[in-house]
């Protein structure tokens, strides 16, 4: 198994599962995909970011409002969420799409911009 696959469950990896490793992979010192899968290989260890729903929350974030949202809405606030982490020492800053899917995003009328909601994340 490649260490890709093993990072992502053992599937095949997917252009989305790329994205998602590579998405905010910008900062102090940007990594590629590539770079970060051989600091893995090599077993240095990696630090990720914290939770972005809970920072979003504390952002203003409505009861109900799906985080995702403000991927549109209130950019500047998720950039500035990233850099915190990076600021804070993080290696690694996933992108703003954990409930980016359309089942998710339905009950609060967003269903049908699951794609530009999900590209917006990537580009911040």
């Amino acid at each position: 198994m490649s260490l890709t696959a093993s990072l992502i469950g053992g599937r095949i990896p997917t252009k989305l599962d790329e994205i998602r490793l590579t998405g905010c992979l910008k900062g102090r010192s940007p990594l590629t995909l590539v770079k970060c899968l051989d600091r893995l290989a090599k077993g240095e260890r990696l630090v990720c970011d914290g939770g972005m729903g809970t920072q979003i929350q504390a952002q203003g974030l409505s009861p109900g409002q799906p985080p995702e949202s403000f991927n549109l809405s209130h950019a500047e606030i998720v950039r500035a969420i990233h850099r915190g982490y990076y600021e804070a020492g993080a290696d690694l800053v996933e992108t703003n799409t954990f409930g980016g899917t359309r089942p998710r995003l339905e009950s609060s009328g967003l269903a049908g911009r699951v794609r530009e909601i999900n590209r917006r994340a990537v580009e911040l």
